[in-house]
């Protein structure tokens, strides 16, 4: 969104067919529909809701990717006044945050090295969108890492996210 707001109007289509490029795992069966998230005619939808609308695990397989694109091609662009760095700096440090996550699924991660990254990307978030958008969420990922020294693991949430409405009241 800051992309298109300082002139950039092309931004989602462009990652668009930088996802189209890849080739992902044929055991991603939704591999090839990642692409149309961005198309041009579901961009108004995304913007009319303040956030992407796609499911979690879509969202989960473009981590990556979407990363590179920012480091490769965004943090590339000449903007004026570097107005989009502090958000993509945001966004990346969420990368982070969702990668040590999703490997604590099968690696030993250090609760301390998880509040570390939260605490981060918090500050960085903060510091590009202010503490007005934050929501409920980002309190809570301040908790993480206490699930995490008590039980040795973190639980997979999925399901509470598929019916947040429920898990919310």
């Amino acid at each position: 969104e800051v992309f298109l707001q300082n002139g950039y109007p092309g931004a989602f289509e462009e990652f668009s067919k930088y996802i189209a490029r890849w080739t992902w795992p044929h055991k991603l069966h939704q591999g090839d529909k990642l692409p149309e998230i961005f198309k041009a005619d579901r961009k108004d939808k995304h913007r009319k809701a303040f956030h992407i609308k796609m499911n979690a695990s879509d969202g989960l397989s473009l981590v990556a990717t979407t990363a590179l694109f920012i480091i490769k091609v965004l943090l590339q662009l000449p903007v004026p006044d570097g107005s989009c760095k502090k958000e993509c700096y945001a966004f990346l440090a969420l990368v982070d945050v969702i990668e040590l996550i999703v490997s604590s699924a099968r690696n030993v991660v250090k609760p301390d090295r998880l509040l570390t990254l939260v605490e981060q990307f918090l500050e960085l978030f903060k510091e590009a969108w202010g503490v007005n958008t934050m929501t409920p969420k980002f309190h809570w990922l301040l908790h993480l890492w206490k699930q995490l020294e008590r039980m040795k693991m973190l639980l997979n949430c999925f399901c509470l996210e598929r019916k947040h409405r429920a898990g919310k009241r």
